[in-house]
């Protein structure tokens, strides 16, 4: 069917529409965090409030100190409808991160460590409710962290992957997977061709730690801080071979917080958007067009302004869309409508 790869990269749509990778404007303030002085989210039940002006706020930069660490839970939760299926997902991955250098360009060096992960998914039928499929994977299962049915998973558990961070809080570049990589083409049973070990590389690269990351961080204005404490952040994101996501975000400081000598952003978020499709090669045989497509959602959350690390994070993203392919051996023209709903909650851990 000339459906299936589009109905798969649409399934498995990532959203990252919280992050930037702007290299612009390197802060003045160098100040450094401590390992020892993280605040979390439940520290900020008692502090004190303060206005923009009264906080002294006029930029945001990530300003880590080698061998910090934070520990952060990730509570994701999704529902796909498309056609007459259901797919429901919840999942619970925890890592930490250690600050492994701090480079004279402003840059830093962060090691991304996954520590454990449990995920629950289940599909039905849209109209009879009968299920269709249903998995479940927790890594405190001894059994399921030796069984390779789940090798997709128990590949990222203890491997410390290096991201390389701007001042601004994006990714630089990823470093090797290779470990991760090596381990799930060894699963296939076979010796794929070098491409597919180029494109596997790719997909853990950006698809997993550079997800997370991007769903972990605030995306910081490329200058200074207006008056009222807003800013926009517009992106645009490929998705697989076939889509590009183009989003535009507004930030907004809605309060600050005094926590012992820390300054503590409470950060509102909205973000419109849309998909839109690639060119296609010739060689691909089908042609795809986005007929509707729309992008909404809201985040809240909690920014440690000294240390410029994310403390808590809550977001809300809805997508739908309409494409209409074209092609195959028989010239088939179908149309494929998908909403999803994901919600996920980011926490740093004392």
């Amino acid at each position: 069917m000339v459906n299936v790869l589009v109905r798969g990269t649409m399934l498995s749509f990532v959203v990252m529409t919280m992050w930037s990778c702007s290299t612009d404007d390197t802060p003045k303030d160098t100040a450094s965090v401590d390992s020892s002085a993280v605040v979390t989210a439940r520290d900020t039940a008692q502090a004190t409030t303060l206005t923009l002006q009264q906080a002294a706020i006029d930029t945001f930069a990530v300003r880590y100190r080698k061998g910090t660490v934070l520990r952060y839970r990730v509570m994701q939760s999704s529902e796909a409808i498309q056609d007459s299926t259901i797919a429901q997902q919840r999942s619970t991955h925890v890592y930490t991160k250690t600050v492994r250098d701090v480079h004279p360009d402003g840059t830093f060096t962060v090691a991304m460590r996954f520590d454990s992960i449990r995920v629950n998914f289940t599909a039905r039928n849209r109209t009879t409710g009968a299920a269709m499929l249903s998995k479940s994977y927790s890594s405190a299962d001894s059994m399921q962290r030796s069984s390779p049915e789940y090798i997709q998973y128990n590949a990222l558990l203890g491997e410390d992957v290096d991201l390389v961070i701007d001042h601004r809080g994006g990714i630089v570049r990823v470093g090797s997977v290779s470990n991760i990589v090596n381990q799930l083409l060894k699963s296939l049973g076979q010796s794929p061709p070098p491409s597919a070990s180029a494109q596997l590389t790719a997909q853990v690269q950006s698809a997993i730690f550079g997800a997370f990351h991007g769903q972990e961080i605030i995306p910081f204005p490329a200058g200074r801080l207006d008056s009222t404490g807003r800013w926009t952040n517009a992106m645009t994101t490929p998705i697989a071979e076939l889509f590009a996501v183009a989003t535009k975000a507004t930030y907004h400081v809605t309060a600050v917080k005094q926590i012992r000598t820390r300054r503590i952003a409470t950060i509102d978020a909205q973000v419109t958007g849309s998909m839109n499709v690639r060119p296609l090669p010739r060689e691909a045989g089908i042609a795809v067009t986005i007929d509707t497509s729309s992008i909404t959602g809201s985040s809240d959350a909690l920014l440690d302004v000294d240390g410029g690390y994310t403390i808590s994070k809550k977001n809300t993203i809805s997508m739908n869309v309409t494409a209409t392919v074209r092609g195959g051996q028989r010239g088939e023209r179908q149309t494929i409508s998908m909403s999803q709903m994901m919600r996920y909650e980011i926490e740093l851990l004392p």
